[in-house]
């Protein structure tokens, strides 16, 4: 995903289409089953030629567009902080400390780019 919703995000959801491949999965799960379906799709058609890019994820942390190494060093500075930018997990209603709940999100997040 290169921040323009173009044929390339679509032919990257239709290569992997159902499979659990998480650098094609750009859409949130309510069912949490992580498969490239349906949602991301959705989402693809809403952002279509907008010139709008695709909603960051929470993890990253200093919004340069992608979650790396950057982002776990904020990560680490802030841990066992109630710092509120990093504090991002449980998801719903987050803890009010940075602790292995988030490290975890990052992880998933930063693993789901190829890293």
């Amino acid at each position: 995903m290169d921040g323009t919703v173009d044929v390339s995000d679509y032919a990257r959801v239709a290569f992997h289409w159902l499979t659990d491949e998480a650098s094609a999965d750009i859409a949130p799960h309510p069912d949490g089953d992580g498969l490239v379906e349906l949602a991301d799709l959705v989402l693809i058609a809403d952002y279509w030629l907008t010139g709008a890019a695709l909603p960051a994820l929470a993890t990253d942390f200093n919004g340069d567009g992608s979650v790396n190494g950057h982002d776990f060093a904020l990560l680490a500075q802030f841990w066992f902080s109630g710092e509120p930018s990093i504090d991002i997990a449980p998801a719903t209603v987050t803890d009010g400390i940075v602790d292995l709940l988030d490290l975890l999100a990052l992880a998933s997040d930063w693993l789901g780019e190829g890293l």
